[in-house]
């Protein structure tokens, strides 16, 4: 989920190579991810790694295409892997073919199979932070 409804949330944040902004998580039981392409915020879920509050107090970019979180209450470093988000499209649906389908559709984005003659395509696929949904 993209809410988030705790005080004092993130700490910091850096800029990645891919352009997208990284908040360190705080109290947040995630690392939230900006796209100022398209104004979109993303919350990848790290509970299931950390669970104390107070976790990271700052953050700054790695040359290596990490961004490095400074603890806080943390018993270490938190390195956070900068991915685009994608998601494979790329089986055709039954009576049709994969049109402009991929296995790497990127989150945000959407594609178009077609049909085979004789029935008629409804709906879209698209990719929305990371989760592949098909509506065609």
């Amino acid at each position: 989920a993209s809410t988030i409804t705790i005080n004092d949330k993130f700490r910091g944040a850096a800029t990645a190579g891919n352009g997208k902004v990284i908040f360190a998580p705080y109290n947040a039981d995630g690392v939230g991810v900006f796209d100022p392409s398209d104004n979109s915020f993303v919350l990848v879920d790290i509970a299931s790694t950390i669970t104390t509050d107070k976790k990271f107090g700052a953050a700054a970019t790695a040359s290596i295409g990490k961004v490095i979180f400074m603890p806080s209450a943390a018993d270490g470093l938190g390195i956070f892997e900068v991915t685009n988000f994608v998601c494979n499209a790329s089986t055709a649906p039954t009576n049709g073919g994969l049109g402009n389908c991929t296995d790497t559709l990127e989150s945000g984005s959407t594609c178009q199979p077609t049909c085979d003659a004789g029935y008629t395509l409804f709906g879209e696929r698209s990719c929305v932070e990371g989760t592949y949904v098909d509506t065609a």
